[in-house]
Parts: C-alpha cells; sequence; structure tokens
C-alpha cells in the first residue's frame, strides 16, 4: 500500500470528526437552531449518496471496499 494513501475508514473518521467539531462550534456562537440545520442538511446529504449507491447497485453490481 501506498505510504500516503488514506483508507476510506480514515477519511470517513475524519470527516465526521470535523463535522461534531464544526457543529459544535456553530452551536456555541449561534446557539441550537441553527446547528441542529446543519446536522439535518448533512443527514440529508448521506441519505442522498446511499440512494446514489442503490441506483448504481440496481443497474449493475458494483463491490465497494
Amino acid at each position: 500500500m501506498h505510504p500516503r494513501s488514506f483508507s476510506t475508514a480514515a477519511v470517513f473518521a475524519t470527516t465526521f470528526i470535523l463535522s461534531f467539531t464544526l457543529v459544535s462550534v456553530d452551536h456555541l456562537l449561534h446557539g441550537p437552531t441553527r446547528a441542529r440545520n446543519h446536522v439535518n442538511r448533512v443527514e440529508h446529504g448521506a441519505a442522498r449518496i446511499k440512494d446514489d449507491v442503490r441506483i448504481i447497485d440496481r443497474g449493475q453490481t458494483l463491490l465497494i471496499p
């Protein structure tokens, strides 16, 4: 494995930690409503990605490690 390549799990973990940190800071600065809206947008984006994967998977067999 190339030393500079990142595993998918590491990328997702880093993204989650950064997102959580940003939401926490946003919550402190702007109150709970805006932070909750951000979380909803993140979850909606994740749901859309899952839908895209399902559409691809329906059309052909796709192996995702």
